[in-house]
């Protein structure tokens, strides 16, 4: 399918539509209560959160509750291990202060790890 037309599916459905102000207000609380060092501010990947809970909406037959609860346990397990991964990742790259927090990048986090 690709990833311009998965992202058109996801921010057309009825998780999708909200998931960019909900997903931003899940990072502001997690910064205020300091479990994450991330701010996410890659407003158009975001789409990957809502193709998620997109996925978890339709196969728990049009549940927004189990939809969106979906996309905020992806979002906050991408900001974990943002988090876990920068340190690796700014040595690497010689740049202070990043992380990559896409849930893509950072499934492959435990393989790098080991």
């Amino acid at each position: 399918m690709g990833w311009p037309a998965a992202a058109a599916v996801a921010y057309n459905t009825a998780v999708g539509a909200l998931i960019i102000p909900i997903c931003l207000g899940v990072n502001f609380l997690m910064l205020i209560t300091k479990t994450t060092r991330t701010v996410n501010i890659d407003l158009w990947n975001y789409w990957h959160f809502a193709f998620i809970g997109a996925v978890a909406y339709f196969v728990m037959g049009q549940s927004l509750l189990w939809g969106y609860f979906a996309a905020i346990v992806c979002y906050i397990n991408t900001l974990v291990c943002a988090d876990l991964t920068a340190d690796r990742f700014q040595k690497y790259y010689d740049l202070d202060g990043i992380s990559i927090p896409q849930p893509f990048c950072q499934s492959f986090m435990p393989f790098a790890i080991v």
